[in-house]
């Protein structure tokens, strides 16, 4: 597996066996940042560069810094690695991304998050126990999903002790983690779901044991959205200067596609913009509005500047989006929130940030990440557990476009690339169509590995 890169109290490390820096294979090590706090941080140069990603005017270097390939460097397909078969062109202004559901792939999301969090030898990272995945699905007597409905998972005892009190996705599903979300070694819980049209709850005893929780209700109880929340949260730091400029159109050209493809759902746009500690500002917010307009012109307003260093204040973005002014449970609604960021949150912050991805899915809200580096780490960690608990899909910039910094390979088994607006588009249609939307081969631009549906298969005998 490729080594991964490490923050320890402030210094980036590595992980992986190298005796002498500048051997191929081998990871340089970045030198210490300041320690930082909310009460006295400091402003930083908005014409320093966060350390870690390339100025966007600089001359483009050869050879690989970190696990970050540079842009002159010219990267051979691993065997796993073709261009799919459509071999789309990418147009000009265009970003490209591929993408991952860890919770189709639980083992290898499962083997990340270990080693991760074994790396971590600080102990700055918060600890996920996964346990038992239980996934609790509920369709009604015509196969349809319900969703927004909320389900209640207790204790046998008496008095019963509550676990689980959230509401489905628009797919009619919800994760539930029996060491994260319990943590007693219990086996035996009472599951009671209150269908949204409120009709009388159903109530079930169940195992843990059994990892599936399928509830069918009789008649039909189930309907698709008819309102959808979507929101961004945007790094507006310095090195995001390039990734900025398109994405103002690109998340313009995404609402736009969705309110078309989806008249009848009433649509609402947040939007979150955020920096460092001591730039201009941390973390701006602008609530709802069902203007597309008003949304628009808010995003074309922002610019790229500060940061300065590779942490972030990814932290306080998180809280923001969670204190947005959300439709309540049970209102037929639609949850989206998209987080496009180049770098972790100061990890002093880390508990924060994941106290905030844990008040997002209490809210019914799928978390859409994408990271403009997978170099680091600690962001994919924490990225990539927002979409595992909220049953999203992390997904991840490409240098397939040629556009912007160059950005690290990520080390996956497998994905599709196609453009950003595309993959974005497709994600929020899995979400208000209640399943998930397959990439059409017209719109792959490269595959790596073998995906089928979701699912990182293994390869083909032909192909090995």
């Amino acid at each position: 597996m490729t080594p991964r890169r490490f923050l320890e109290v402030g210094t980036w490390l590595t992980l992986g066996l190298c005796p002498l820096v500048g051997l191929p294979g081998c990871f340089v090590q970045y030198n210490q940042t300041p320690d930082v706090s909310e009460a006295t941080s400091t402003a930083t140069d908005p014409n320093t560069t966060d350390a870690g990603r390339t100025d966007p005017n600089a001359a483009p270097a050869s050879g690989i810094v970190g696990n970050v390939v540079a842009a002159e460097t010219a990267v051979a397909a691993t065997p796993a690695e073709q261009v799919g078969q459509a071999a789309v062109a990418v147009p000009s202004g265009a970003l490209t991304a591929g993408s991952l559901n860890d919770n189709l792939n639980f083992d290898t999301f499962r083997a990340f998050i270990s080693e991760v969090l074994q790396a971590d030898d600080a102990g700055v990272l918060p600890n996920v126990p996964l346990g038992r995945r239980i996934v609790v699905s509920l369709r009604d007597g015509l196969a349809q999903p319900v969703g927004d409905a909320r389900v209640l998972i207790q204790t046998t005892d008496e008095p019963p002790r509550t676990i689980l009190d959230r509401n489905t996705g628009s797919d009619g599903r919800l994760v539930f983690l029996t060491d994260l979300d319990d943590g007693t070694g219990t086996t035996l819980y009472t599951l009671a779901v209150f269908p949204p049209d409120g009709s009388a709850p159903l109530v079930e005893t169940r195992m843990a044991q059994n990892l599936e929780w399928d509830v069918t209700f009789d008649g039909g109880v189930g309907a698709l959205p008819r309102q959808l929340d979507l929101a961004f949260v945007i790094d507006t730091t310095q090195s995001m200067t390039a990734e900025l400029t398109y994405l103002k159109t690109e998340v313009r050209q995404i609402a736009e596609a969705v309110a078309g493809l989806y008249p009848s759902v009433t649509q609402r746009y947040a939007l979150i913009a955020f920096r460092d500690l001591g730039d201009v500002y941390v973390a701006r917010s602008f609530d709802f509005t069902g203007s597309l307009d008003e949304f628009a012109n808010r995003l074309s307003a922002q610019t790229a500047e500060g940061g300065g260093d590779v942490p972030e204040a990814l932290h306080q973005a998180l809280e923001k989006a969670a204190q947005l002014n959300w439709q309540p449970p049970g209102s037929a609604t639609a949850r989206v929130l998209f987080v496009i960021t180049d770098a972790p949150p100061h990890l002093e912050f880390a508990r924060r940030a994941f106290d905030a991805l844990q008040a997002l899915r209490g809210k019914a809200v799928a978390m859409y990440p994408i990271a403009a580096s997978v170099a680091y780490s600690e962001l994919e960690f924490l990225l990539r557990v927002g979409a595992f608990l909220t049953l999203g899909e992390y997904s991840f910039l490409t240098d397939d476009a040629g556009l912007g910094t160059p950005h690290a390979r990520p080390d996956l088994p497998c994905y599709y690339v196609e453009q950003l607006d595309v993959l974005m588009t497709r994600q929020v249609r899995g979400v208000l169509s209640g399943t998930r939307v397959e990439a059409d081969a017209a719109n792959i631009i490269r595959t790596v590995g073998n995906p089928v549906d979701g699912v990182c298969s293994p390869a083909p005998a032909a192909a090995q």
